[in-house]
């Protein structure tokens, strides 16, 4: 990718690409939305060791994070757009938590 950086942004909390990578790559459970029974989907993800690089925001602007369905005004803001190649992931059988 063109514009693809191997530095944060200035505006980034992370101070370093491999910090924010480490942060953010080290998650291997997603969850989706909070249903109205108070329950929410949960997948376990086993993944490749993948590496990101930064690339600029084009959209300024995410649905997901500011319209409430995920998170309360405030508690979510965009830091950084990444690009990974060669991302391979199996996602396992979902289950079904209490968000309580």
């Amino acid at each position: 990718m063109a514009d693809a950086k191997d530095q944060m942004p200035a505006t980034s909390r992370f101070a370093t690409l491999d910090r924010a990578q480490c942060f953010l790559t080290e998650r291997y459970v997603a969850f989706g939305t909070k249903r109205r029974d108070g329950t929410v989907d949960a997948v376990r993800i086993q993944r490749n060791d993948w590496r990101s690089m930064v690339v600029r925001d084009r959209v300024g602007s995410y649905e997901a994070v500011k319209s409430g369905g995920l998170f309360r005004p405030g508690e979510a803001e965009l830091d950084s757009i990444f690009y990974v190649e060669r991302l391979n992931y199996h996602w396992h059988r979902g289950i079904i938590v209490d968000a309580s």
